[in-house]
């Protein structure tokens, strides 16, 4: 990854930046890690480290896309034991990151990170009925959609129930979209009508945003401007798909990993919550 002036960015020159790219099922995470990937970020997928722990043979995606059709009940339930190791596991790999990490995860590892932390989190997002259709297209058409809308609503129901057993955390919970930097979701309801530049403007957005991120980590204030101009002017390019991106990302006034640290105080909630009260 690199800054807006075009140099490596490694943070301090030990620690590379940690991307973590969150969504649904068929929300867009895959596509999207294997452009940062490519763009010099260590991959780590949650789903990698998870998998071989539950079974001793790991299907590749369409099979195991297709094996939600089979047992109404498979994979919904779990003890949670085997997922917290598997998120453990995730969080320790990302310590290490001399050349950067782009992880790849569910919901559980960006609300497992501490809210002081060195992380771009970028959720990504579409209806239920644009996911469906994109798993369908994976599958070839082979499923209706309605047993398209089956896998997704199943995959979900079973990312969600491990997360609540493995931590207590309730991905449903609107309240964590306070720990997204970055919230992407295509703006189509029953299907995408371009996946092409669907993709585009994912991308687009969140490597200008990584690059701000950059700026920061790197305390490189001359590289951050030209890096906010730039993101500032490819969200508004592409403004349908960006439905909440952090003040931090697009105010360069100070530059600083510590101030990145700090962005969660400077944050405006992205999404009217309903209180009780308030605590402290």
């Amino acid at each position: 990854m690199t800054a807006a002036s075009g140099g490596p960015v490694a943070g301090d020159g030990s620690v590379g930046p940690l991307v973590v790219v969150t969504g649904w099922t068929a929300a867009g995470k895959s596509t999207l890690v294997d452009v940062l990937a490519g763009a010099g970020l260590r991959r780590v997928a949650g789903s990698a480290v998870l998998l071989p722990m539950l079974a001793e043979v790991v299907p590749d995606k369409v099979t195991r896309l297709r094996s939600w059709l089979c047992d109404p009940a498979a994979g919904l339930l779990r003890d949670g034991g085997t997922d917290r190791l598997a998120d453990l596991a995730v969080l320790r790999s990302v310590t290490d990151r001399p050349g950067g990490v782009v992880v790849e995860s569910a919901g559980s590892v960006p609300l497992l990170l501490s809210p002081y932390n060195d992380a771009l989190v970028i959720r990504l997002a579409a209806s239920a009925a644009v996911r469906a259709d994109r798993v369908r297209r994976l599958l070839g058409g082979t499923v209706t959609r309605a047993e398209a809308a089956r896998i997704v609503q199943r995959k979900d129901a079973s990312t969600a129930s491990a997360c609540l057993a493995a931590w207590g955390l309730d991905l449903y919970d609107a309240t964590h979209q306070r720990r997204y930097d970055l919230m992407l979701c295509c703006p189509d309801e029953d299907a995408c009508t371009d996946p092409g530049q669907c993709v585009q403007a994912v991308t687009a957005v969140a490597d200008a945003a990584c690059r701000v991120c950059c700026c920061y980590l790197a305390a490189d204030n001359g590289a951050a401007t030209a890096a906010v101009a730039a993101l500032t002017a490819t969200v508004r390019q592409y403004q349908p798909w960006v439905t909440w991106i952090c003040p931090t990302l697009t105010n360069a006034a100070e530059v600083s990993r510590q101030r990145w640290r700090d962005r969660l105080a400077y944050h405006t909630a992205p999404a009217e919550l309903p209180r009780m009260g308030a605590s402290c």
